[in-house]
């Protein structure tokens, strides 16, 4: 929906083109929060496979 709104109004793109930004690492930042838990998760298990 943001895309197809940023297409059809140049403004509006321009004007929360900060805001997407700061959504984006945001959701970036999450995602490797979300990444490093599983990973750390993976590594526990084959920890407990090895024991």
């Amino acid at each position: 929906m943001l895309h197809y709104l940023s297409l059809r109004n140049p403004n509006y793109q321009h004007e929360n083109i900060k805001h997407r930004l700061i959504f984006q690492q945001q959701y970036v930042i999450q995602n490797a929060d979300v990444l490093m838990f599983l990973y750390n998760l993976n590594w526990l298990n084959l920890d407990l496979w090895y024991v």
